[in-house]
């Protein structure tokens, strides 16, 4: 065991300046996710999930997740994680060898389960992502004072080769470097990134952009810390931007990217192979303005203390409503889906349902078709709470019918 696998919850603090109950409740923020292999998820989407490779069981995933949570909380480390799960895995049979189908091919494979080094594996990655993921988010706070971010890593022979060569570089905090380097950048990453100010950077020489190929070897395909706290992230950008144009079309862009684009539709096929609701949602865009107004005006709510970033709950792509929907033939396809993400602010039509006191956004598809979203204000922000495809016919009618009314 390292040096750092031993430290305790007063020694963590003093080494990453944060209380650890900011990391606990980044693990406790995740969502559960049945995988086959570690390959099984988009990088972007495994981050805002708990998944153990071959658990296919989604109380025994709850049990070991609440136990790395508990162990965390208490001070106990991997100890006390190790004693509560490790009798229970053994006695739900979640232990050694055995023979078990591939859900993927339907083929009998033998596979390792439990052992006490996976155990290791499951903690000190789960722990250690929480306690990185509390430090971005800290660091992305104090941006103003603190805008260059340095990496640092372990430099001893267990540490990679790419890992140690990446040891005092320095970056600006949204330099893409880090959107793909940040640590930790595989199992048993022990890098870390600390927080400079320009003039310490300037000391020791600013590097500007990153060779993606560098860290390619990383293990988990990408950052799995930015992707874990891009809403929350987005959310704080847009509520200091608010008013100022310019910086929420800048965020507005960034949620349009490929590579949110991707995380969204892996997130969503997550969410359905998961198959049942679990309060998560994926941020997909910026209100239009005028909707933003209509929608805070309605609810009676302050323009400054709202964001106009807008996630979208699972309920609409898995669960009963999803069903109810498929069976309709008028689920979201992934047509829909990334069409939605892409042009999200861009609606064909920006709607208040008068009957129902919703805001709706429209956007027209081939064959007579639109996309139809609901987005309520809820405790957390602005989100999509329906979805699903309509008649074009039917939405002109509800215009004209004066149920929907066009938002000036």
């Amino acid at each position: 065991m390292s040096s750092i696998d031993k430290l305790t919850n007063k020694e963590l603090k003093a080494l990453f300046d944060m209380p650890p109950k900011q990391a606990i409740e980044h693990l406790k923020s995740k969502g559960l996710h049945i995988g086959w292999d570690w390959t099984d998820t988009h990088a972007l989407a495994h981050a805002r999930s708990f998944t153990v490779a071959k658990m296919t069981a989604l109380d025994m995933l709850s049990t070991t997740k609440k136990a790395i949570e508990q162990a965390m909380t208490d001070g106990t480390g991997y100890k006390g994680f190790e004693n509560t799960i490790k009798p229970y895995l053994i006695q739900q049979g979640w232990w050694g060898e055995t023979l078990a189908k591939n859900p993927k091919t339907g083929q009998l494979e033998q596979v390792k389960l439990g052992s006490n080094r996976r155990l290791r594996t499951i903690y000190h990655t789960n722990r250690r992502t929480a306690v990185m993921s509390a430090k971005y988010e800290r660091m992305k706070q104090a941006t103003d004072t603190h805008p260059y971010w340095q990496y640092s890593a372990v430099l001893d022979r267990r540490t990679r080769p790419s890992h140690s060569a990446r040891h005092g570089a320095v970056y600006a905090h949204d330099d893409p470097f880090w959107s793909h380097s940040y640590p930790p950048n595989g199992f048993s990453c022990r890098c870390t990134v600390k927080a400079v100010t320009t003039k310490q950077a300037e000391k020791v020489g600013i590097k500007q952009g990153g060779d993606e190929r560098v860290l390619g070897e990383n293990g988990f395909g990408g950052n799995p810390i930015a992707s874990h706290l891009f809403d929350k992230l987005w959310y704080d950008k847009a509520k200091q931007a608010l008013g100022q144009k310019h910086a929420l079309q800048e965020i507005a862009k960034d949620m349009a990217s490929d590579v949110r684009v991707a995380g969204f539709l892996a997130w969503v096929r997550q969410s359905q192979i998961n198959g049942q609701v679990q309060g998560r949602t994926y941020g997909v865009g910026v209100l239009p303005q005028k909707s933003f107004e209509k929608l805070a005006n309605e609810t009676g709510l302050d323009l400054d203390e709202l964001s106009p970033v807008v996630g979208f709950r699972d309920k609409v792509i898995t669960g009963r409503k999803n069903t109810r929907h498929t069976a309709h033939n008028d689920a979201l396809d992934e047509v829909a889906l990334q069409k939605i993400v892409r042009e999200f602010g861009k609606p064909d039509w920006e709607l208040w349902d008068t009957q129902n006191n919703n805001l709706l956004l429209v956007y027209k598809m081939p064959d007579d078709k639109v996309i139809k979203l609901t987005v309520q204000m809820t405790k957390n922000g602005a989100e999509v709470i329906s979805g699903f495809y309509q008649d074009l016919n039917s939405i002109k009618g509800s215009i004209d019918g004066n149920v929907f009314a066009k938002i000036q």
